[in-house]
């Protein structure tokens, strides 16, 4: 396994490896963190809604609430994993990109390289993207910028670093399958 370090401008490092899950700790910890707390505020509601015996016996009773509260809370605790799960895996056959809503199973030779883009819904977030033969991009979430962004263009200039070593660890993966194919053959 061949392992890189990158500097990124605010000093932190990240280890670039194929074969390991690459992903912003503190990015998927804050999010998953936030979803986490929603969904104990939800399971706090039925608390506090119970307490009050005169809000619910007006509006359809206690299990009204209980199931509207446990509809919330459910959905927020699944994006809290998921989100604390994001990140990006490269390896010789595939590279899997799991993001907080689905996940991406794209075939190694499928993947041209990886370069700083914008993806997601508004105007989006800056983050590494990975390039296909069709042309298309997918974007890695979990390596994205994690605050608001008015102008892009330092941020993705930031991300150059992190998108060479995405792309050396793919080169090594490839180099490792190729080398591997060399001695069986």
């Amino acid at each position: 396994m061949v392992e890189s370090e990158t500097s990124q401008p605010s000093g932190r490092t990240r280890a670039v490896s194929p074969g390991t899950w690459i992903r912003s700790r503190r990015r998927t910890v804050v999010f998953s963190a936030y979803a986490f707390l929603l969904s104990g505020f939800w399971i706090a509601m039925i608390f506090v809604v119970a307490s009050n015996r005169a809000a619910y016996e007006a509006n359809g009773g206690l299990a009204v609430f209980v199931v509207l509260f446990l509809a919330l809370a459910i959905p927020s605790a699944i994006l809290g994993v998921r989100l604390a799960r994001s990140g990006v895996w490269i390896d010789s056959e595939e590279v899997v990109v799991r993001g907080p809503l689905r996940t991406r199973e794209i075939p190694a030779e499928r993947v041209t390289r990886f370069e700083p883009g914008v993806k997601g819904p508004g105007n989006g977030t800056p983050c590494p993207t990975i390039v296909l033969s069709d042309g298309r991009s997918v974007g890695v979430w979990a390596l994205g910028s994690e605050a608001l962004r008015v102008s892009f263009e330092r941020h993705l200039e930031d991300m150059g670093p992190i998108c060479d070593a995405l792309d050396g660890a793919l080169a090594a993966a490839r180099g490792t399958t190729a080398a591997a194919r060399a001695t069986a053959g």
